[in-house]
């Protein structure tokens, strides 16, 4: 550090000596004469005074520094020790005094602002779908049930289900839709009631926790992926390969005692088939036309309405208008299943809870 201060000292001479030496600079006769200002240069010891100064020794630096180090260390515990007795005198309440003043205040905070209800939630289709009395004409316009396909793409046969275009789509008529959802409803409601077997078909991506939720909610059977051709027309052939779960209720005709998962599977022909995808299924539609099983199925602008026993014109490409039709049909059939088992339907209430009873296969043989 002594030798650096030096050097600059003896640079600062020489620059010092070069400017009073050097010659002043004379302008040229052709121009006009220049007032010159000249400046007096200070010595390097007059800017700066700690240079004339002999440099301190190593000796006195060290105890500078420490002298400085130990007054930073007191400086900042006496400020750790004003800071811990200013949290200790603003907090003087305790946890739970704290938490019952937080509850206090966000009780009184509750009372301003706004309430957004009923909001939409996704999960409120599917485990509570609403009944068919209590959709309307927003809940299918909020499910995006009015928006169509492309005029290129147009059936005719639909044209009593629209109501216009409208940025260069087809719009459908909710109004319509509404009744057809109605009408199916009470449908399968009567199909439930008089104890029919019901099948909820959906194959589309998406459309498999919509499709089991009303299977569970209906008690009924469902198909989420692929349809295999012949399960309806030669269900003996397709389905005699596999092995089926019965249930602990059985009804009171049955002459046969309820068997354990060892049993063979039978072909059982549902009483009504409700397809969410017509497009993709058309196979299915064909085999229920053969076995003359009724269908419900929604049937966009680009669909036939004829395909289906039962139409309902709605946007097929929403997975919300999907689980809304769904859960309102599946509504429909809890509700004939209900009636069925409290003694109020056709069967009056012939369904009765028995245990299932361990049986062999062999045994099960012998008695068929």
């Amino acid at each position: 550090m002594a030798t650096l201060a030096r050097r600059s000292l003896h640079s600062c001479r020489r620059l010092l000596a070069s400017a009073q030496s050097t010659p002043p600079h004379h302008p040229s006769r052709d121009s006009q004469p220049a007032t010159v200002a000249t400046a007096t240069l200070e010595r390097p010891e007059d800017v700066f005074p700690s240079l004339a100064q002999d440099p301190p020794s190593h000796s006195q630096s060290h105890s500078q520094s420490q002298s400085h180090s130990d007054q930073t260390t007191s400086s900042t515990s006496q400020a750790t020790q004003t800071t811990r007795s200013t949290i200790t005198t603003i907090s003087p309440l305790s946890d739970v005094d704290l938490v019952t003043r937080r509850n206090k205040y966000n009780n009184y905070l509750t009372q301003f602002g706004s309430t957004v209800a009923p909001h939409y939630s996704h999960r409120d289709l599917l485990f509570h779908p609403p009944d068919v009395k209590q959709v309307g004409i927003e809940a299918l316009l909020a499910a995006e049930a009015h928006m169509g396909h492309s005029p290129s793409l147009w059936n005719p046969i639909t044209q009593p289900y629209l109501y216009g275009i409208r940025g260069g789509i087809h719009i459908i008529d909710l109004d319509v839709t509404l009744s057809h959802l109605a009408r199916a409803a009470e449908v399968v409601q009567g199909v439930a009631l008089n104890d029919g077997n019901i099948l909820f078909v959906g194959t589309r991506p998406g459309q498999k926790r919509a499709v089991v939720e009303a299977a569970k909610k209906a008690h009924a059977y469902h198909v989420f992926d692929r349809w295999v051709p012949g399960t309806i027309t030669n269900g003996a052939q397709v389905v005699g390969h596999g092995r089926v779960r019965q249930m602990g209720v059985k009804h009171k005709n049955n002459v046969r005692q309820l068997r354990t998962g060892d049993a063979l599977p039978q072909a059982v022909t549902p009483d009504l088939v409700i397809v969410l995808n017509p497009l993709e299924n058309r196979n299915l539609i064909r085999e229920c036309a053969k076995a003359r099983v009724p269908t419900i199925g929604i049937i966009d602008t680009d669909a036939d309405p004829r395909w289906v026993t039962y139409a309902i014109p709605a946007n097929d490409d929403s997975l919300r208008t999907a689980t809304l039709i769904a859960g309102v049909l599946a509504r429909a059939a809890e509700q004939g299943r209900k009636l069925l088992l409290s003694g109020e339907g056709g069967a009056e209430g012939d369904w009765v809870q028995e245990e299932v009873l361990p049986q062999t296969q062999e045994q099960d043989r012998s008695s068929a």
